[in-house]
């Protein structure tokens, strides 16, 4: 029939296109992204409270629109 078989995994607007058995390695680049933005701020001067705002900020708004579409493990949300 002509059917190729697709290997890997690819992503489409930034979530996996398939999930497997292994959740936790696949959504591990979120924890990276806030782990990413986070660093980031160190070169910033903002004050205890301004570094507290974002990082609420940040740690809701880059995975909300991943859990409105898949269940995330509680142990990635953990670590998060």
């Amino acid at each position: 029939m002509g059917v190729t078989e697709c290997i890997g995994i690819g992503k489409y607007l930034g979530l996996p296109s398939m999930i497997g058995c292994k959740k936790k390695a696949i959504f591990n680049n979120i924890k990276d992204r806030i782990w990413r933005k986070i660093n980031h701020w160190s070169g910033k001067h903002l004050s205890k409270a301004g570094r507290e705002v974002l990082l609420k900020f940040v740690a809701q708004a880059i995975p909300s629109y991943c859990m409105s579409t898949f269940l995330l493990p509680t142990t990635l949300s953990d670590e998060i």
